[in-house]
């Protein structure tokens, strides 16, 4: 077969190497760079570094401010909890949790997730499942997201919201309208970050 030459192979690249064929991979896609952006407008102070995403990786993003640093993992297996040590206690069986998304802080004090999950649907009865799924993530591993901290999931699906999301809910929906500057996604990081950040000079 003839080899490509560099100008095709540039062009397939910057054409496609980002664009996934399913549309779920590309709602979460979307909502990971919309994160990204309502973190960097929540933690202005904060260096932020971006990886690549392969195989390989664990976070792709983290900010970092002083010794207080946030990841950015995407598609990955959480930590091992519950779930993973009963699956292998009664069957000698691997198994791992994997949230869309979860954003892990860490400083001195504290080390603290937030978890993300994207659904591509407005069904109810898909959502409520969701809604369910998350607090299946929360009992597996308690303790990474601390009893004083809201929210702790949350759930951004393309069924429309009717009133607005309570920070102080510990798993809460959103939709593709909330993830605009300004919106609900901006004030839920901003609420979350502000738990264990000091307060902007």
């Amino acid at each position: 077969l003839p080899r490509p030459g560099l100008d095709f192979l540039r062009d397939a690249l910057a054409r496609y190497s980002l664009v996934p064929h399913q549309p779920e991979t590309r709602f979460e896609l979307y909502i990971l760079l919309t994160l990204i952006d309502a973190i960097d407008r929540a933690w202005p102070a904060a260096t932020r570094k971006n990886t690549l995403i392969s195989a390989k990786r664990r976070a792709i993003a983290t900010w970092r401010e002083g010794q207080a640093i946030l990841r950015l993992i995407y598609n990955q297996p959480a930590e091992s909890g519950a779930y993973t040590d009963a699956l292998r206690h009664a069957y000698d069986a691997r198994a791992h949790l994997r949230p869309d998304l979860r954003l892990v802080f860490e400083d001195p004090a504290r080390k603290v997730e937030l978890l993300l999950d994207a659904k591509l649907s407005s069904d109810l009865g898909y959502l409520r499942a969701a809604y369910l799924k998350m607090h299946g993530y929360l009992a597996d591993r308690p303790r990474a997201f601390r009893n004083d901290i809201t929210p702790k999931a949350i759930v951004l699906a393309e069924r429309p919201l009717v009133r607005h999301p309570r920070p102080t809910d510990p798993v809460v929906y959103l939709d593709p309208a909330s993830c605009r500057e300004a919106g609900a996604l901006d004030t839920l990081i901003t609420h979350w970050l502000s738990q264990f950040l000091p307060p902007a000079a």
